[in-house]
Order: structure tokens, then C-alpha cells, then sequence
């Protein structure tokens, strides 16, 4: 039974409801809910279906050229159609508004060398990061207003999508994809990082919806087979915490006092388990082990990251910590897409661009709520959403319109409830 903000909607046997009644146009809805989450998993998956039926030489992110333009042209649409037809813009749409109107600035003015450090910009880096700032906050908005104000039931949208997003095109993916990442799974997004990340986000979106328990039980084991054959060591982390979560939900819904000795007692028991647990995944298999192995510490993917991450703070300072040097630039300094979003957001276009992304995927979080506001387990799943997003930015998840709408959905479901309709009435007092 939910509880918490939304009261209950009871059940309706289906055979009963007249054809031409407003219950029968909600169970059609509900069909086309459960579609528009197979269409979501089909976005995700593109790149892959493609790959296999029209272009056998695509590569990794090769759409995301076309995808995030077309995404940004349909959110821009679809605010400013909100504002043409009459319509009270809600709460999220006015952050969104505002969200792009301050980030399409920044990028802008600092884009165009408004700056005196400005180094310079790359037009198509400049055109692609507006449009993925325009996918985010525009997603931001939709997700929030169907969620909290419009007609979504989520459980048959996150069904339709994990049945086909979290379960078909991983499982899929494993057979007809081969390891070509040095033993590791890239799947239908090509890329081992991505399908681990999507994979997991469609797992967590599908729970805090509250989809069938069996049909959950079918994915989770799944995605933790993909994360383990893509070797992504952050996936692996966010997986772990996503099981320890549900495990300890009860526990979550209780007092802090008993939250924090619950911890500990998981803690000391993960610290137990840990090396016996890692000693077996080693032995795995070259994909499995590398979720547990630091050997690239010093040289590998790692240090990389570090040494990217030396690079660009030590440019910061001409900038007096500011940022702000110019579309691209942080790509042209170490020569690739730094794995660092945040710092690349930070280098290219001044502190506030990460801070206006962070500001409204942490509204989109809240659902339009205050944090104090929230249940006790929402709270600590929004917490867990916050730490997730921040270790996916190694993976250049918002370069990536599949991750980057998994995102920004996950976000939008974090503080849900259970599997009841969100635009039944608010209870504020409870």
C-alpha cells in the first residue's frame, strides 16, 4: 500500500468499465504510457539497432550529433507552445526557462570570447553543448510536470521500459555484440560505460515505480551480469549501493539513529565480505575483474583521468578559479572529451554552468518539494542519486543523449513512493 504524499488509486477490474468512460480512456492511456517507455529504451538502444540493420560502420556516439539537436529543437517547442496556448507555466517550467536562459548565455557570451582569457571556441563544440543544456533542463521540466501535475502512470511506463530497455536489449546485446573493448561489452550503445550506465539507471528507474516485482527481480540479475562483462568500475560501485539500498529500505524509513547503527552493522559486515567477494570476482574472468582491479592506478584509465584532471586545474588558476576559457578548450588541452564533466563544464564555461546543470537536476530530484519535505527513504535515495550522477560524470554521461535521459527520468522518480499514479492529489501535511 503507498503512503506518504499520494493517496492510493484502487484497483478497477478492466471488463467492467464502459468503453466510452473516462476509466476506459485512462486504461488506453496507460498503454500508450507503457509504448512511450518502449520508445524511450529504442532511443537508448539506437545506436545499436542501427548499427546492426543499416550502418555496420557507426560509432560510439555517432547519433548523438542528430539525436541531442532534434531534442533540443522538441523541448524548446514545447515550452514555448506552453506559452502561446495560454498556459500557467508550473513551477518547472519556469526553472527551466530560466535554467536555459542562463546557461544558452554563459555559453554564448563565453563561447564567443567574451572573456579576456578566452582562448577561443569550436563552433560544433559550442552548438553541441546548447544543445544538450536545452535537452536537460527541457527533459527536467517534462519529467517533473508529468510526474507530479499531468496524467503519467509510471509503473506501465517504466514497465514497458525496462522490459525492453532492462532486460531485451542488454540481454540481446551480450549475444549479438562482440567484447571488442579489450574483453569488454560495449551492447547495443557500443560503448561498455554506457550500456552499464543505462542499464543500471532503467533498474533503478523500474524500482522507484514500482514495477512488478517479478519483472524486477528478471532485470536486476541481468544488469549486474552487463555491468560486470562491460568491467565499469563505477556502475559496479552505484549497483552495489542500489542493492543495499533496497535491501535496507525499512530500515531507511526509520529513525536516524537506527539508520546510522544499521550502517555501521552493514559497514562492518561489507568490510568482512569485501576481500572474499573481490578474491572471486578476480579470478572471474579479464571483464568481471576489472570492476575490482586498481592495477591501472598508475597507468590505464585511471591515471588518465587524473592526469586530465591535473591538466585543466592547473589553467584554472589564470582564470582565478572562475573558468570560462571557451568552447572545446578543455578538449583541445588534453587533446580528447575529458572522462570529467564537471571540470569540463567548470573549464569551458565558468563555475555557474555546473552549478545551473546541478541546480536543476536537484529540483528534478525533489519533485518540486523541499528536501525536509521528503520520506526518510526518498531522502536517502536522493542522496544516492546525487552521488550517482556524480561518479557517472567520469564516463561523460551528458555527452550522451541515452544517458543523459535516463538521467534526468531516474532523477525525476527519485523521491516516488510506490506504484501510484503522481497527478493524484498532494497531501502537503503528511
Amino acid at each position: 500500500m503507498p503512503t506518504g504524499h499520494h493517496k492510493a488509486i484502487p484497483y478497477v477490474d478492466p471488463l467492467t468499465i464502459p468503453r466510452s468512460s473516462p476509466a476506459a480512456k485512462l486504461m488506453r492511456a496507460d498503454v500508450r504510457w507503457f509504448a512511450l517507455g518502449v520508445v524511450i529504451a529504442v532511443v537508448v538502444n539506437l545506436h545499436g539497432i542501427v548499427h546492426l540493420t543499416a550502418m555496420p560502420s557507426l560509432i560510439p556516439g555517432q547519433l548523438n550529433a542528430v539525436l541531442a539537436p532534434l531534442g533540443f529543437v522538441a523541448v524548446v517547442l514545447w515550452l514555448v507552445s506552453r506559452i502561446f496556448v495560454g498556459q500557467v507555466l508550473a513551477r518547472a517550467d519556469l526553472t527551466a526557462v530560466v535554467a536555459m536562459t542562463v546557461g544558452g548565455a554563459l555559453i554564448a557570451f563565453v563561447g564567443l570570447g567574451g572573456l579576456p582569457y578566452s582562448t577561443g571556441s569550436t563552433p560544433q563544440k559550442l552548438l553541441r553543448d546548447v544543445a544538450f543544456l536545452g535537452l536537460i533542463v527541457g527533459l527536467a521540466a517534462m519529467v517533473t510536470r508529468a510526474l507530479n501535475q499531468g496524467p503519467l502512470n509510471r509503473r506501465d511506463f517504466a514497465t514497458g521500459l525496462l522490459l525492453t530497455g532492462g532486460i531485451m536489449f542488454p540481454a540481446l546485446g551480450l549475444v549479438l555484440f562482440e567484447a571488442a573493448y579489450e574483453g569488454r561489452h560495449g551492447g547495443f550503445l557500443l560503448t561498455p560505460t554506457m550500456m552499464a550506465n543505462a542499464s543500471l539507471l532503467t533498474v533503478v528507474i523500474a524500482y522507484r515505480c514500482g514495477v512488478n516485482r517479478l519483472l524486477l527481480m528478471s532485470g536486476t540479475p541481468i544488469t549486474a551480469i552487463v555491468i560486470l562483462e562491460s568491467g565499469t568500475r563505477a556502475a559496479f560501485l552505484l549497483f552495489a549501493g542500489f542493492v543495499a539500498f533496497v535491501a535496507a529500505r525499512p530500515i531507511f524509513r526509520r529513525s536516524g539513529l537506527l539508520v546510522a547503527t544499521s550502517l555501521l552493522v552493514v559497514a562492518a559486515a561489507a568490510a568482512v565480505a569485501a576481500p572474499i567477494l573481490l578474491e572471486q570476482l578476480a579470478t572471474a574472468g579479464p571483464d568481471a575483474a576489472r570492476v575490482v582491479s586498481t592495477s591501472d592506478l598508475e597507468t590505464g584509465s585511471i591515471a588518465t583521468r587524473l592526469i586530465w584532471a591535473q591538466q585543466l586545474l592547473a589553467e584554472l588558476p589564470k582564470s582565478g578559479f572562475i573558468g570560462g576559457f571557451g568552447a572545446g578548450e578543455a578538449e583541445a588541452l588534453v587533446g580528447t572529451l575529458p572522462h570529467l564533466d564537471v571540470l569540463r563544464f567548470w573549464f569551458d564555461y565558468t563555475i555557474l554552468y555546473p552549478l545551473v546543470v546541478a541546480m536543476v537536476l536537484w529540483r528534478t530530484i525533489l519533485g518540486g518539494r523541499r528536501f525536509r519535505d521528503l520520506p526518510r527513504d526518498a531522502r536517502w535515495f536522493a542522496a544516492y542519486m546525487v552521488g550517482s550522477i556524480l561518479l557517472m560524470t567520469t564516463h561523460n554521461p551528458f555527452q550522451d543523449v541515452a544517458t543523459t535521459v535516463l538521467i534526468v527520468i531516474a532523477c525525476g522518480v527519485a523521491s516516488a513512493e510506490g506504484p501510484v499514479r503522481l497527478s493524484a492529489p498532494v497531501d502537503s501535511r503528511s
